[in-house]
């Protein structure tokens, strides 16, 4: 069962959920005299940090990276997020202060859909000096969700390259005429530093 949260359109399990990775689940939602149905499988994350850079910058102290936001030529897709972590260490308080980016980076399966992406780069920059701690988030798509999103991307952000095709409806998972997608997620969490960040992608 499920509650709606402060946010408008955001609901949240009332007992906790753990799901077990290799396993197909199913949301059931009643709606005005309907019942829908969505499934998907929770795939494993792939224990590898994975991610690409484009360019490192360093000045005064301060590391500078930028990401593309679409990566190609994976073997499986994940969604990635970053988190930026400034420690306060006081007398009285010792906590983190998190400042989440708003941005994902998406790894692809395979290579770039020809006359869809657009020839204009897509990036984000984060930046810290070498000790401030960076929370890097993974995400395990299922190939179906990896579907959905490519057909989010060809309608949207990637429909503006010349040899775009025409629009049409986005996937779905979801029965009797619903839409949106039902997504199940593994997530692995690495915390490290941006030296830290700086050597890994000088090693």
């Amino acid at each position: 069962e499920f509650e709606l949260t402060s946010v408008p359109g955001i609901f949240q399990s009332i007992d906790s959920i753990a799901g077990e990775a290799g396993k197909r689940y199913t949301l059931i939602v009643n709606y005005d005299g309907k019942t829908y149905y969505a499934s998907d499988s929770l795939v494993q994350v792939q224990r590898e940090m994975n991610i690409k850079k484009y360019d490192i910058k360093v000045d005064n102290n301060l590391f500078e990276f930028e990401f593309p936001t679409h990566n190609f030529g994976f073997e499986f897709p994940s969604v990635w997020t970053f988190d930026h972590i400034s420690y306060i260490d006081h007398e009285l308080i010792n906590y983190d202060m998190i400042e989440r980016y708003d941005f994902y980076i998406y790894n692809h399966v395979g290579n770039i859909p020809q006359g869809l992406f657009p020839s204009t780069f897509s990036s984000y920059i984060i930046y810290g000096s070498p000790s401030d701690s960076l929370e890097i988030v993974q995400w395990s798509i299922s190939p179906t969700y990896h579907d959905y999103l490519l057909s989010q991307f060809n309608i949207l952000e990637w429909s503006s390259g010349i040899f775009s095709t025409i629009p049409g409806n986005t996937k779905t998972n979801v029965s009797d005429g619903g839409t949106g997608f039902f997504s199940c997620r593994d997530v692995k969490r690495y915390r490290l530093s941006y030296g830290d960040l700086y050597d890994y992608f000088n090693e």
